[in-house]
């Protein structure tokens, strides 16, 4: 599992799974605020951030790197060697 507090906010916790799933959450209510079960199909190996555009990055053992918008989309993969 990879965590990676939210840098805009720090009530805000990203938790990546083995399983290859993604999930945003609220700290004060300990709850979900975004699921994203199929982000990958094998385990994220990281987490990281482009606050200028609000975006989440995630990488994986499945070889790609994606980036991933506010609302839960993918928005651009990339398949690496």
């Amino acid at each position: 599992t990879c965590v990676k507090y939210d840098l805009r906010d720090s009530l805000r916790l990203y938790a990546a799974e083995q399983e290859g799933s993604v999930y945003l959450y609220n700290l004060r209510t300990r709850q979900p605020i975004l699921a994203l079960p199929d982000a990958h199909r094998s385990t994220i190996l990281g987490l990281s951030q482009l606050i200028d555009r609000n975006k989440l990055v995630t990488f994986s053992k499945d070889g790609f790197v994606k980036i991933w918008n506010d609302n839960g989309q993918c928005e651009w993969t990339y398949q690496t060697h």
